[in-house]
């Protein structure tokens, strides 16, 4: 898309939009929200990029290996980091030290809905391209 004030307020805000999502994320372990949302947030401002400068445009890297790789590390990492404070007699993701464990478990569910998010819209996105709407018949 060659849309000038399109590219110049997605551009603009991205910044924003990636900021809050990681605002969301690192007080997650604080506060109700978290990882989950954070992740959306971010999500979000990688679908924007998609939807304004195309797949192509943005420099995503989208490989099914590489999504399903990183999905695996987050999920390992937030499951070792909760089975640490066990060794400590602390509960799962509790604090360890001055060490905040649940942040590195929200960071974890962060990155996992983000890239979860993301993967899905490409792949919808390239399931329909070509495709302009209903047909009749």
């Amino acid at each position: 898309m060659n849309d000038v004030i399109l590219s110049l307020v997605a551009r603009n805000f991205m910044p924003f939009i990636l900021v809050y999502g990681f605002h969301l994320v690192f007080h997650g372990h604080v506060a109700p929200v978290g990882g989950f949302s954070g992740g959306a947030v971010m999500a979000a401002a990688a679908i924007l990029a998609v939807l304004v400068w195309g797949l192509e445009g943005t420099g995503l890297c989208y490989r099914e290996e590489a999504l399903c790789g990183i999905k695996a590390v987050t999920l390992l990492s937030y499951v070792a980091v909760g089975a640490s404070a066990w060794l400590v007699s602390k509960p799962f993701l509790g604090v360890m030290g001055i060490f905040p464990m649940g942040l590195v478990g929200e960071l974890s569910i962060g990155l996992m809905v983000g890239v979860t998010i993301t993967g899905i819209f490409i792949r919808l996105s390239e399931a329909t391209e070509g495709h302009s709407g209903p047909s009749d018949g």
